[in-house]
């Protein structure tokens, strides 16, 4: 095997878009889609985007696996070198590896991969993975596989995952699921809501009014209390390309013709990701409006689109558990390069937090007190 190095700054090079379309399965956050958006709406000034491409022999058509890095582009040498990143944002549910062939070996695939990124020269002084699925044969795999090449690996915590799976479930019968409390509580509150304002729905679902539905959904979010995002134009993108793709469902409702309330979710692979909302701040305590709203957009991903799976996206807020029932946990990996001074220090830093973490949070607790 052999690996090629592509620093795609101006985009993913044909060959590698197909395979990614035909590869991604299930998993939006391989598209070509995704990965463009990130490309043109989240990298920094200092930040280059390297694409990994595994390839069984010198023949462009025998790649194996495709994996997309970020890293800095100013490196000062073997001893300070800088780390290097997943091809993630904030907003990345799950990242990992894409296969491109069945039954390619796949153990072997990574561990070539992990080999290759440890020898690389400037060296990194840390590889960092981010969003990858814990109970996964992947991230098994490069734990392993890093700590094989020496590096000092680091596994944590990052952020649960609430799904369910539907299993041919109609909306009924997925409410009814939900329990006799939860029902007839989401109920009332919705006909509260239609019996005391004019109230209306809408679904965007492709390019037809979609500035009108970016700029909603912008509006909407602008008067909730949501803070900015970092990158302004990364959201009303992704809206857009999604539209392009015909995997957009973005619902508005509307108090007397005005939008107060806007939840979209991306359409993919047989799963329904329920990825970003906002709703007017101002109606919070009065109107179940992101209530309403939600209810409006399930029964019609369940009922009209026919999605296996309900994803609710990143995040243990409280209110996810009512309405799926399974949780996943989404892990970092940082290996940490002992050949130089940043990945030393990082490794210095991890093992003093192990150590002394408790007792330095509750020093910080007692002086805050004072």
């Amino acid at each position: 095997m052999l690996i090629h190095n592509i620093n795609f700054i101006s985009g993913i090079p044909i060959q590698y878009k197909n395979a990614l379309e035909e590869s991604a399965q299930d998993n939006f956050f391989c598209t070509h889609t995704w990965n463009n958006t990130l490309l043109e709406n989240s990298i920094q000034n200092n930040e280059v985007p390297i694409l990994f491409a595994v390839h069984e022999n010198n023949d462009a058509a025998s790649v194996l696996a495709l994996i997309i890095m970020k890293k800095y582009s100013s490196t000062m040498g073997r001893v300070f070198a800088r780390p290097i990143y997943s091809f993630t944002n904030f907003y990345t549910v799950i990242f990992s590896p894409i296969f491109l062939k069945k039954g390619a070996d796949h153990s072997r695939i990574v561990k070539i991969f992990t080999e290759h990124l440890c020898r690389q020269h400037p060296a990194n002084s840390a590889i960092v993975l981010r969003s990858l699925l814990k109970d996964s044969y992947v991230f098994e795999l490069l734990s392993q596989n890093l700590a094989g090449a020496g590096m000092f690996v680091d596994a944590k915590f990052e952020r649960g995952n609430w799904y369910e799976p539907l299993n041919g479930r109609s909306f009924k019968e997925y409410e009814s699921d939900r329990g006799r409390s939860v029902r007839k509580s989401v109920k009332k509150r919705i006909r509260q809501l239609h019996r005391r304002t004019k109230t209306t729905y809408r679904l965007f679902k492709d390019m037809e009014d979609i500035s009108l539905a970016i700029q909603q959904f912008l509006d909407v979010y602008g008067s909730s209390w949501k803070k900015p995002e970092q990158s302004p134009s990364f959201v009303p993108n992704l809206i857009r390309a999604c539209a392009r793709e015909g995997s957009l469902r973005l619902a508005v409702l509307y108090i007397d013709e005005r939008p107060v309330a806007a939840r979209f979710a991306i359409v993919f692979g047989g799963k329904a990701i329920l990825y970003k909302s906002a709703y007017d701040e101002k109606l919070a305590s009065g109107y179940a409006v992101g209530l309403a709203l939600l209810y409006f957009l399930l029964e019609h991903l369940i009922d009209v689109d026919n999605v296996g799976e309900i994803d609710f996206g990143i995040g243990d807020e409280s209110y996810k558990s009512k309405w799926v029932t399974c949780r996943r946990e989404l892990w970092s990996i940082t290996a940490y390069n002992p050949d130089t001074v940043y990945g030393r220090l990082g490794m210095v830093k991890r093992l003093v937090h192990e150590k002394y973490g408790n007792y330095i949070t509750n020093c910080k607790k007692g002086a805050e007190g004072k």
